[in-house]
């Protein structure tokens, strides 16, 4: 029987040329292998972020000393970083000022992302290093209350140990491409502050999304992020139709206190929704 270009092991040898299968198994074999690269596969990339840097701000001097830096932490109290710029940028900008070790006393500057789903990284900000200073862990206390939980537990933990805190100041110039801009961090998701800034941009998103919505079962909602999501709806489609679908109203957001509503019961079947 002939086969045609797209149809059959003609079509695996056009996707995988170097691996052409010469048996059944073999055949498992590179069928597996090419799934699990379109699974990790990063869409191709629009341009490099230092091209979009160099286009937004071709005058900014100094490029070899601002750092790319991606937030992503898993320590106790820490909020989601994501849900903290909508709902507090304040509190999230405070977070970032502190650091365990000197790691931007050699800037001029730092490109600021969130560490999302695998390699990616949400830009949320360009911040001039003006200075810093050390001292122990601050008074819970004297915080931002949304990382008050992050503070108790350092104190608690490590009361003794010096930390820097600098001062960040915002950089305007990049305040169009703040919680627009997604990056492929690389295969280096560990090191979380780089000097290298030519990252593929992958997205480009509304800045007022807060990406995707998850499972029923892992969806955990403040009455903040409901008026947040209310104020911008349209910037979060999936949020929309899922709390619609179980039957939360979109003005819900603005006028319900979490004493009143501190759970919402869903569609017969699903979990319920955690209020916070």
């Amino acid at each position: 029987m002939k086969t045609t270009p797209g149809t059959g092991w003609a079509r695996w040898e056009m996707l995988d040329a170097d691996a052409a299968p010469s048996s059944h198994r073999g055949a498992t074999a590179v069928l597996r292998s090419y799934v699990a690269r379109l699974l990790t596969r990063m869409p191709e990339p629009l341009f490099s972020f230092a091209e979009l840097v160099a286009r937004v701000c071709p005058a900014l001097e100094g490029i070899d000393k601002w750092k790319a830096v991606r937030h992503l932490d898993n320590r106790p109290g820490v909020p989601d970083l994501v849900e903290l710029f909508h709902l507090d940028r304040e509190a999230l900008e405070f977070y970032q000022a502190e650091q365990g070790k000197d790691i931007f006393g050699a800037c001029d500057g730092i490109f600021s992302f969130l560490g999302l789903p695998g390699r990616r990284a949400l830009f949320i900000g360009a911040y001039q290093v003006r200075g810093s200073r050390k001292a122990t862990v601050l008074d819970p206390s004297t915080v931002p209350v949304a990382l008050r939980g992050m503070y108790e537990a350092a104190r608690r933990d490590d009361p003794d140990v010096v930390r820097y805190y600098y001062d960040l100041v915002r950089d305007p110039r990049f305040a169009a491409l703040e919680m627009r801009v997604v990056v492929d961090w690389g295969p280096g998701a560990l090191s979380w502050h780089q000097w290298a800034l030519d990252k593929p941009v992958v997205e480009l998103r509304d800045p007022n999304s807060l990406g995707p919505c998850p499972d029923y079962r892992e969806v955990d909602v403040s009455l903040a992020k409901l008026a947040f999501l209310t104020r911008h709806e349209e910037a979060n489609p999936s949020w929309r139709d899922r709390l619609s679908a179980v039957g939360i109203p979109a003005a819900l957001g603005t006028h319900a206190r979490s004493a009143d509503h501190p759970a919402i019961p869903l569609s017969p079947g699903l979990p319920t929704i955690a209020m916070r």
